[in-house]
C-alpha cells in the first residue's frame, strides 16, 4: 500500500467498520491493490478516506496483513464485528482500540495531565515525533499564526493549520470520544503574549480512566495483546526508514520473545547485528523512548529495558528466520532421510523446501504435491488451479466398481514460510471447492463421497481444523469429511502407500478431522 499501516488520518468513525468487515466476509480476502476500489464502493466517502478503513481495520486487529501473499485477511475479531448487535458492537470497538498502542498513548498523555491538551501538545509526545510523516505544526508556531490572523481568517486558521501527527492525534482522539473515553475540552493556549483558541482540545473521562486500567492490564484485567505492524515503525517518507524499521522490529521481536525479562543494550546490539542491522547506544536510546511514545509498556533502567506487555508483532521474513527456516527444512529432510523412505531424496527434498517458500514457489509447490499424491500415493487425478483461480489445486479420486468403496478428495497446497493456520479467506475457498467439486467429482468420476485435504509446510493453527470441519457437518445435507497435512507426514503417507495400497485405510486417516500424525499413517500398514 502506498501508505504507512498504524496511522490514521481520513477514516473518521469507528462505526463504520461495520460496513468494512461485511464487505470483506463476502470477499474472503482482499490484495492491497483492490482494497480503493472495493472499500470505495462500500463506504463512497472519499478516495482516501475510503482506503484509509482498511488501514484502521489492520491497526485494530479486525484484518492481518499477510505480507507472503499481500492481502487483507478478515480475523475472527473481524468476523465478530460484522454480525454484531449494537451492543456487542461497542465491546468488540473497544477491545480492539485498546489492542492500538498510540490510542493507549493519548489516553495516558491525557490522565497524566492536569489540563486538557490540543492535538499540538499530543502530537509533541506521540510516535515518532520529528521524523518526517510524523511532523507536529507546532503549539507555538499554531498560537503565532492565530493570533496574527485577521478576525475574518481565524476560523480557517482553527480548520487548517496542522500538519500530519497533529492529524493522527486529532483522529485517534476522535475515537476515544466515540467511546466515551475523551470529551472535547475548552482551554485558552498561551505563548508568551500570544493567546489562540482550538476546537481540538480534549480530555480524559472516568471511562477513559477505566480504558486504560484495562489497556495496562492493571487491577482485576488481564493485559490486552497490542498490535504492532513493520509498516507503522517508520513513514516511508524518512529518509533511511527501511533500516528504521528493520531495526525497531528486531528489537521489539527479541523484547517480545523474553518479555518480562530484563535485556542489555548489548542483548540487543547483537541480536540486530546477526540481522544486518547495525545500531549505537545513542540511536537505541532513541528509538526505546519513541516506541514508549507509539503507546507501548516498555522500561529503560540504565542501558537495559524490559518489555512489560504482549505483542502481536507483523514482521517481514529476517535473516535469522531465514536462517531458522533452512535449519527447519534441513533437520525435516535428515530426519526423513534416516527413515528410509521409498521417496526419491531429490524430490523429497524439493518439495519441502517449495512447502516453506511462500508466494514465490507456491505454483511449483502445487506442482509437487500433484505428483506426490498421484504417482507416490497412487490416486487418480487431474491438476486444476493457477495462482488467483477459485478452483482447488487438485482433485483426485479413487474408483473400484463397488462405488461405495470409491471416493475423491478435494486438494489445497499452501505454501508457507512460517506455517498455515486456516483463516477466514482458506475456509471460504475450501467452502467454495467442496460445494462445487463435491458433485463434479460425483459426475465426472462416479465417487460416491469426496472429503476436502490441506498439504502445507507446518500446520500452525489452534483447533482452527476442528472448527472448519464441525461446521462442513453441519452445512451440508452430503457428507465431506477431510483433514490437514504436514509436508513432512505427506511423505510418510506416501510411502506408506507405496508399501501398501490400501485405499480404505487411508481414508480414514484423510478423514480425521484435525490435522494428520504419523500414528494415523502407521495404521495403513
Amino acid at each position: 500500500m502506498a501508505k504507512t499501516f498504524g496511522w490514521i488520518q481520513d477514516a473518521g468513525k469507528l462505526s463504520n467498520l461495520k460496513k468494512v468487515m461485511r464487505e470483506l466476509i463476502k470477499l474472503g480476502s482482499l490484495s492491497s491493490v483492490e482494497s480503493q476500489k472495493v472499500f470505495g464502493e462500500t463506504l463512497n466517502i472519499g478516495r482516501w478516506a475510503d482506503e484509509t478503513y482498511i488501514r484502521l481495520a489492520e491497526a485494530l486487529g479486525f484484518t492481518e496483513y499477510d505480507r507472503e501473499y499481500d492481502e487483507f485477511i478478515i480475523t475472527p475479531l473481524g468476523k465478530e464485528l460484522a454480525i454484531s448487535t449494537k451492543d456487542s458492537e461497542v465491546e468488540i470497538l473497544s477491545i480492539a482500540l485498546l489492542s492500538y498502542p498510540p490510542a493507549c498513548r493519548v489516553l495516558q498523555l491525557l490522565k497524566d495531565s492536569t489540563e486538557p491538551l490540543s492535538k499540538f501538545e499530543i502530537a509533541e509526545n506521540l510516535g515518532f515525533v520529528g521524523e518526517s510523516g510524523f511532523t507536529t505544526f507546532g503549539l507555538n508556531n499554531y498560537i503565532r499564526a492565530y493570533h496574527d490572523a485577521p478576525k475574518d481568517e481565524k476560523n480557517k486558521i482553527k480548520s487548517n493549520k496542522e500538519s500530519t501527527l497533529d492529524k493522527y492525534a486529532r483522529m485517534i482522539t476522535n475515537y476515544l470520544i466515540e467511546l466515551g473515553w475523551a470529551e472535547k475540552a475548552t482551554k485558552v493556549l498561551v505563548y508568551g503574549k500570544y493567546k489562540a483558541e482550538t476546537p481540538h482540545t480534549y480530555e480524559v473521562t472516568t471511562r477513559g480512566i477505566e480504558a486504560l486500567t484495562k489497556c495496562q492490564g492493571k487491577s482485576r484485567y488481564s493485559k490486552i495483546i497490542k498490535n504492532v505492524s513493520y509498516e507503522m515503525l517508520s513513514s516511508r517518507k524518512q529518509a533511511g526508514s527501511k533500516i528504521l524499521r528493520d531495526r525497531r522490529a528486531l528489537s521489539l521481536e527479541l523484547m517480545n520473545k523474553r518479555k518480562g525479562k530484563l535485556l542489555s543494550y548489548e542483548d540487543i546490539r547483537k541480536y540486530l547485528s546477526k540481522n544486518n542491522s547495525e545500531i549505537t547506544d545513542i540511536d537505541l536510546g532513541n528509538d526505546l523512548k519513541k516506541l514508549q511514545n507509539l503507546g507501548l509498556m516498555i522500561e529503560t533502567v540504565g542501558k537495559s529495558v524490559v518489555l512489560k506487555e504482549n505483542i502481536n508483532l507483523n514482521i517481514p521474513i529476517f535473516t535469522t528466520h531465514t536462517k531458522e527456516i533452512q535449519k527447519e527444512i534441513q533437520k525435516m529432510v535428515d530426519d526423513l532421510k534416516k527413515l528410509s523412505l521409498s521417496i526419491d531424496d531429490g524430490f523429497m527434498e524439493k518439495i519441502i523446501t517449495e512447502a516453506y517458500s511462500g508466494r514465490d514457489k507456491c505454483k511449483e509447490f502445487e506442482d509437487s504435491v500433484f505428483e506426490l499424491y498421484r504417482d507416490s500415493i497412487g490416486f487418480d487425478g487431474i491438476k486444476l488451479g493457477t495462482i488467483g483461480s477459485r478452483e482447488p489445486d487438485s482433485l483426485f479420486w479413487y474408483k473400484v466398481e463397488d462405488t461405495q468403496d470409491s471416493y475423491g478428495l478435494i486438494v489445497d497446497a499452501k505454501a508457507y514460510s512460517k506455517g498455515f493456520k486456516i483463516n477466514t479467506n482458506s475456509s471460504r475457498q475450501m467452502n467454495d471447492y467442496i460445494y462445487s467439486f463435491t458433485k463434479k467429482l460425483e459426475a465426472d468420476q462416479g465417487v460416491s463421497r469426496s472429503h476436502f485435504h490441506w498439504v502445507t509446510s507446518k500446520y500452525i493453527g489452534k483447533n482452527d481444523i476442528e472448527d472448519f470441519s464441525e461446521n462442513v457437518r453441519n452445512m451440508y445435507d452430503f457428507t465431506s469429511l477431510g483433514s490437514i497435512v504436514g509436508v513432512g507426514n505427506a511423505l510418510i503417507m506416501a510411502d506408506e502407500m507405496k508399501k501398501k495400497k490400501d485405499f480404505t485405510k487411508l481414508e480414514n486417516v484423510l478423514t480425521t478431522g484435525r490435522e494428520i500424525t504419523v500414528e494415523d499413517i502407521r495404521k495403513i500398514s
